[in-house]
């Protein structure tokens, strides 16, 4: 009896060695050295020797019960006892290995990918034949089987590349949706749009990308970035992220404020509101980054003329940028005092009436 249980006990770790070390051999044989591939290789073939380990050591005992003397029919009556007690009470157990079958065979996510199951978002960890383990930015969560297989499933990892050496980390896709300010023209948005591409063309770390702005049936207008980097865990995932995020907004807040609206008081003289257009331009082509491209009386109001002011900029430095729109702000102050143009405040009329 002890020849037998000890020899049970070896063959299920034999085939758990088995299991762990095919994977290094499986490498070696594609001279492939990707950590990546060999989690992929052991996490296929660890489940089936484990289950191959089990069902051996089953018939080990099966043959140790036939030489104690119990008849055959006696053993398969007691079989039927593990059969019943699985039936009844490991339905669930039994749920998450055909699902988890169901998982390795149809692979709607692997190891190394970046994906949402449920309300949970985070990187594949393990796939077992019970369940899976997804890395959080919180915490590790293990997630049955079965529930996975009854949930939406959202990959952001597209297909991996085969490179030679093995396989590289897979490609994460980077989504966010950006709110734009009101009051944005076309070529407004068509900058922010291509402002944006440029930007992500010149991140190296990235594989592909695109920009472009949409139209909620609101009326509200937004921005939708897309990008694909090789990243394989949150530091990286969220380092790369707030990047993009940050410098996205400035861009949006650079295009935003290339357009200016100037006014000035209702009653300046007609020849000097002929002049407005060249004092301003003469102020701000004064900085060698900034060009005046549309300057045109766009509205009349009751106390007020309004200027319409698009300017075109070259600076990369954001700080530089809103440092030279202060500068052509005084610029403008200055030169309507010196001028005596006056820019106007809004104004109210009360009107008192006496009652008899």
């Amino acid at each position: 009896m002890l020849a037998y249980v000890a020899f049970g006990g070896s063959i299920i770790l034999l085939f758990e060695a088995l299991g762990r070390t095919s994977s290094h051999w499986i490498l070696s044989f594609k001279r492939s050295k990707s950590d990546l591939e060999r989690k992929r290789i052991q996490n296929v073939l660890l489940p089936i020797c484990r289950f191959l380990g089990a069902l051996t050591a089953v018939l080990i005992i099966y043959q140790l019960l036939l030489r104690l003397g119990m008849p055959s029919n006696t053993v398969l009556a007691f079989s039927a006892v593990p059969g019943l007690a699985i039936g009844l009470g490991a339905s669930k157990l039994l749920g998450n290995i055909f699902a988890g079958i169901s998982i390795q065979s149809d692979r709607p996510i692997r190891v190394g990918e970046f994906c949402q199951v449920g309300d949970k978002l985070g990187f594949v960890k393990r796939i077992g034949l019970r369940s899976i383990e997804l890395s959080t930015l919180s915490a590790n969560v293990t997630i049955p089987n079965n529930k996975v297989d009854d949930t939406t499933i959202v990959n952001f990892t597209r297909q991996t590349l085969q490179k030679r050496g093995g396989l590289q980390h897979p490609l994460q896709t980077i989504e966010f949706v950006l709110s734009l300010p009101l009051g944005l023209g076309i070529g407004q948005l068509n900058a922010i749009t291509q402002r944006s591409c440029d930007y992500l063309a010149g991140i190296q770390s990235l594989t592909s990308h695109c920009a472009h702005y949409d139209e909620s049936p609101s009326g509200a207008l937004s921005l939708t970035v897309l990008a694909e980097v090789r990243i394989s865990s949150w530091e990286d995932y969220l380092s790369v992220r707030q990047s993009i995020l940050g410098d996205i907004k400035l861009i949006i807040a650079v295009v935003k404020n290339l357009k200016q609206s100037i006014r000035v008081a209702r009653d300046t003289p007609l020849e000097m509101v002929d002049r407005i257009p060249d004092l301003l331009a003469d102020i701000i082509n004064n900085d060698p980054n900034l060009t005046l491209s549309v300057c045109r009386l766009s509205a009349i109001s009751d106390y007020s003329l309004d200027f319409m002011v698009l300017m075109e900029s070259t600076y990369t430095d954001v700080g530089g940028f809103f440092s030279a729109l202060a500068r052509v702000n005084k610029g403008i102050l200055d030169c309507f005092a010196a001028n005596g143009i006056e820019i106007p405040l809004p104004t109210s009329v009360e009107i008192q009436k006496t009652l008899p």
